[in-house]
């Protein structure tokens, strides 16, 4: 039983990933709200160990570079700490 729940959440994840996405993009005035949806992020590719979509990889990595740049430190740190996960393993796309 507890395997097939794991499986329904495992299918949900692109889903919550490119929610994530948007909600970074698309909120430009609450910098707490975008470091909160970078930890998000980071938490979960931290458990996944592996992303296998190359299209939300691509996007990760344009959405933390883009992140760098924000004038929060706050954001900035989430960012740095999201693309420094993102590139601490080799065997990701």
């Amino acid at each position: 039983m507890l395997e097939v729940g794991s499986d329904c959440v495992m299918q949900l994840i692109p889903e919550v990933v490119i929610n994530l996405i948007k909600i970074i993009k698309t909120t430009n005035l609450e910098a707490g709200l975008r470091a909160l949806a970078l930890e998000s992020l980071r938490r979960m590719f931290t458990r996944l160990e592996r992303i296998t979509d190359e299209n939300i990889a691509k996007e990760l990595v344009k959405i933390a570079r883009h992140s760098l740049a924000d004038k929060f430190n706050v954001v900035q740190l989430r960012a740095l700490e999201v693309f420094s996960n993102r590139f601490s393993r080799s065997d990701q796309i």
